[in-house]
């Protein structure tokens, strides 16, 4: 059976990121990335660990679902025999489950789907604020974990893109057949540490985000969050703020 890695990234090194991202997809046979103009040294990263990439030229962020596209084709043009495909953002973790004893668990997934006739795999979403393992709840930040994100697909030979631009559109393609929620879960840095969000913030903005929308990066009002359950965090994760809870810390400022 063969796995591969698909990412649309874009400096995802200096975030802190791109290393956990590729020790999250290790278990997969092949990496294929479609870099939106990184500027931060993602490129060595890219060949030290053999991922097969799309340079942008341009960070071409409200047409990531064509540039998606793009990779897709590339990678099942080069892998037609490729089975499932693992997508997950850049600051994006896979759980721990998945990854013990050389990835056994995430091949033992894809093969049962493959048998059961699953055509993807809908996966949990722990929205990490402020921290290294706290999660938010409220203001709809784990309205995904409850819904799933598609995160892995079986090659059924339909699959492709629509190239329709926009933010926030569905990530994954067209053409999959039935979808099955399962126990497992991504965990989501985005959110996880200051610079990210103010980062978020600042990019969403330039992009035409506002008010609502924009400001949900930043308000607290409502804030309630909970610890991401030990067993979703794989054993290499480093906890470097000691476990300590976001609430109560200063403003965040933008």
């Amino acid at each position: 059976m063969k796995i591969a890695a698909f990412a649309q990234l874009h400096n995802e090194l200096e975030r802190g990121n791109l290393h956990n991202w590729f020790r999250s997809v290790e278990g997969c046979d092949v990496v294929y990335v479609y870099d939106q103009a990184s500027t931060d040294g993602s490129r060595g990263v890219y060949e030290k660990r053999g991922a097969s990439v799309i340079y942008s030229p341009v960070n071409d962020f409200n047409n990531e679902r064509a540039c998606r596209g793009d990779l897709l084709i590339k990678l099942l043009e080069e892998h037609p025999d490729v089975e499932w495909i693992l997508w997950m953002d850049g600051d994006t973790i896979l759980d721990g489950r998945l990854q013990k004893n050389g990835f056994e668990g995430l091949r033992e997934l894809c093969a049962k789907g493959s048998a059961d006739g699953v055509g993807a795999y809908l996966l949990g979403h722990y929205n990490l604020w402020r921290s290294d393992t706290w999660y938010r709840t409220d203001n709809l930040y784990h309205w995904l974990h409850g819904q799933g994100v598609c995160a892995l697909w079986r090659n059924n030979g339909r699959l492709a893109f629509a190239r329709n631009p926009g933010l926030h559109l569905p990530m994954e393609p067209g053409g999959l057949d039935r979808k099955l929620r399962v126990g497992y879960s991504l965990v989501h840095r985005g959110f996880a540490t200051d610079d990210q969000l103010v980062w978020k913030h600042k990019n969403y903005k330039a992009r035409g985000l506002s008010k609502k929308l924009l400001y949900r990066f930043v308000d607290e009002s409502t804030l309630r969050v909970e610890k991401v359950p030990p067993e979703v965090l794989p054993e290499w994760y480093e906890v470097v703020d000691g476990g300590a809870s976001p609430v109560g810390k200063p403003a965040l400022s933008v």
